[in-house]
């Protein structure tokens, strides 16, 4: 009915009148925080956090953004467990209530210790890592970031695309902006191709990710989590 009265108006020259009423409500989340504990002492009491979000918008599936992230980051847990031993704990957190406001990342971050903040090495989040095999490293203005990226691009032979300034786009900013080195990882830099155009749209569907889109994610996340050991 709204968009029939606003299409009419538009007919015929008219002006349309708007009356919006909010209301405001305390709303519960989860987050899902799971651990693989690392094995050298050399390490002890420190980790590395590989993070994405689960929720999305309405208009569509949300596959690149963001169940691909979802994905990879569950495949690489996956992978980690399987090993023997790693050296340094690696933390996976999957957040919800990201979208509008990055409000989970905020509230984990605000509950962390001075201590616990010390105590993460790197923070690799992994948003809208599917629709390209073309990616990009937003590292958020930390020096140490851009090496990881570029040794772990050199270690299995892909190009990555660095943007060193801070964005507020995504999970990473409430941990860059506590001082914990954090970036996020991203699918579609320089690729002409990259379904990412379609992200926020109704196109966003599964049919736009490609396994081997995520698995070249999941390759180069695992050796980003291993360049920052």
């Amino acid at each position: 009915a709204t968009r029939q009265l606003l299409h009419q108006a538009s007919e015929n020259g008219s002006k349309a009148h708007f009356q919006l009423r909010s209301e405001r409500a305390d709303q519960t989340t989860r987050t899902i925080d799971w651990s693989i504990p690392g094995s050298d002492p050399t390490y002890s009491g420190q980790e590395i956090i590989v993070c994405a979000h689960l929720d999305g918008h309405e208009s569509s599936e949300n596959a690149m953004d963001n169940a691909s992230g979802v994905a990879v980051a569950l495949a690489l847990a996956r992978k980690l467990s399987d090993l023997d031993d790693i050296p340094c704990t690696v933390r996976f957190l999957i957040f919800s209530a990201e979208e509008f406001g990055l409000l989970t990342s905020e509230k984990y971050v605000a509950a962390l210790s001075p201590i616990e903040r010390q105590s993460i090495r790197a923070v690799f989040n992994l948003d809208c890592v599917g629709g390209s095999k073309k990616f990009g490293a937003m590292t958020s203005g930390f020096s140490c970031l851009p090496r990881i990226v570029k040794k772990a691009a050199v270690a299995i032979g892909v190009d990555v695309h660095v943007f060193e300034p801070l964005l507020k786009n995504s999970d990473h900013y409430n941990f860059a902006v506590k001082g914990i080195p954090a970036m996020r990882l991203i699918a579609g830099f320089g690729d002409e191709n990259s379904k990412l155009r379609n992200v926020l749209t109704e196109a966003d569907t599964r049919d736009m990710v490609l396994e081997e889109e995520l698995s070249a994610a999941l390759d180069l996340t695992l050796a980003m989590v291993d360049a920052a050991i």
